[in-house]
């Protein structure tokens, strides 16, 4: 199963078993249960399995910013919360970057 691209943000199985995700086997990382996690970590499979979370590209996120989006129309353009959204704004600017609107 492993060695696809990523799914989509929502995946329900585990991609190493095809398991479903439950309250007693929860998605962990990458798409895995958390004993198949431990599993392709040990045995150096992990590169099989990407990261499936989507993340924002902070220069494009401040391009869109300068531009006048907000943040919502941010978020939605990454198809990530607006808190999400936040979150990269504040990184920016405690990595010492110039954050134009500086707003929350």
């Amino acid at each position: 199963m492993g060695g696809r691209e990523a799914p989509a943000v929502g995946v329900r199985s585990c991609r190493r078993c095809g398991g479903r995700f439950t309250r007693e086997r929860p998605l962990v990382c990458r798409g895995l249960h958390g004993q198949c996690y431990d599993h392709a970590r040990a045995v150096g499979e992990l590169h099989r399995y990407p990261v499936t979370r989507r993340t924002i590209d902070r220069e494009e996120m401040a391009r869109l910013e300068a531009a006048g989006l907000s943040t919502g129309e941010i978020a939605e353009r990454f198809r990530v919360s607006p808190g999400a959204v936040r979150v990269a704004r504040h990184r920016l600017r405690r990595g010492g970057a110039v954050v134009p609107g500086g707003g929350s």
